[in-house]
């Protein structure tokens, strides 16, 4: 009873994170079914079992491809600490030498036999004022293309929430009836589970579900609605009722996640609508 109120816990905050699409969700995907295996092994659910491996797998993937982003990001961030610097340095020294031109036309007003040594020094001193001066305002103007070229890079190589494409609906199809065939087989040749179909359904879905949310696609809400329905209902009938009540309240936010996600696509991907 308690790793089923453990995993309850944790599976509000997985769904609290993927509601949000935040990161941590694939900090929890890697907590949750190490806790749940134990569960889903000692009511016979096999299948259920074996996917947790699948789980921890595809969770560090995820967790990767949504984090790219921000990686990158920080890189540039770096660069841009540099370039800002070495404007700083420019400044500094159009300012000493803009104090030695000060000085210069100070020693010519107290001299008139100097007079003559000190314009020549203060033309220079000018001179070498505005040639720091150009150069701090080429600095200053490499800062803001690089970091124009930063933020273009950064909008390019962002991982944006997008419809699924019409062709990778055939791939999913397929996929989820070849894996749920081949599920099935393994349980009722090698096990002795009493729901075969149903397990080996939710499983074949959830695998395809997960990739779908790894890829950022918005109908694998749908598909997590569909899951989670199921799985209700047969974790009701196998005696586990926090986990029959976590994804009931799964299956109802799945409606909402989908409808928030559709929210969060970006305008140019939302064309491209199937």
């Amino acid at each position: 009873m308690f790793l089923q109120i453990l995993g309850f816990t944790v599976g509000l905050l997985y769904l609290w994170w993927e509601y949000h699409a935040n990161s941590k969700v694939w900090l929890a995907s890697v907590i949750m079914p190490a806790i749940s295996m134990w569960i889903y092994f000692s009511k016979g659910l096999y299948a259920d079992f074996g996917i947790n491996i699948y789980y921890l797998l595809i969770a560090v993937y995820g967790y990767w491809n949504w984090t790219r982003k921000a990686i990158k990001a920080s890189h540039s961030e770096a660069a841009s600490s540099e370039s800002v610097s070495a404007s700083s340095e420019s400044e500094r020294a159009s300012s000493e030498s803009e104090s030695v031109s000060s000085e210069s036309e100070r020693a010519s007003s107290e001299s008139e036999r100097a007079s003559s040594e000190s314009e020549r020094a203060s033309s220079e001193s000018e001179r070498a004022s505005s040639e720091s001066k150009s150069a701090s305002e080429i600095v200053s103007d490499s800062k803001i293309t690089s970091d124009s070229e930063s933020s273009d890079t950064s909008e390019k190589d962002a991982v944006a929430i997008t419809h699924t494409p019409l062709k990778v609906w055939g791939l999913i199809i397929v996929a989820s009836a070849t894996i749920w065939w081949l599920i099935w087989w393994i349980l009722v040749t090698f096990t002795d589970s009493n729901v075969p179909v149903a397990d080996a359904f939710t499983t074949a879905l959830s695998i395809v579900g997960l990739w779908m949310m790894a890829k950022k696609y918005a109908e694998q809400w749908l598909i997590w609605l569909v899951v989670d329905l199921v799985c209700s209902c047969l974790y009701w009938y196998k005696g586990i009722p926090f986990y029959c009540i976590l994804y009931a309240i799964y299956t109802v936010i799945a409606y909402f996640g989908y409808r928030k996600w559709l929210r969060l696509i970006p305008t140019d991907n939302k064309a491209s609508k199937p």
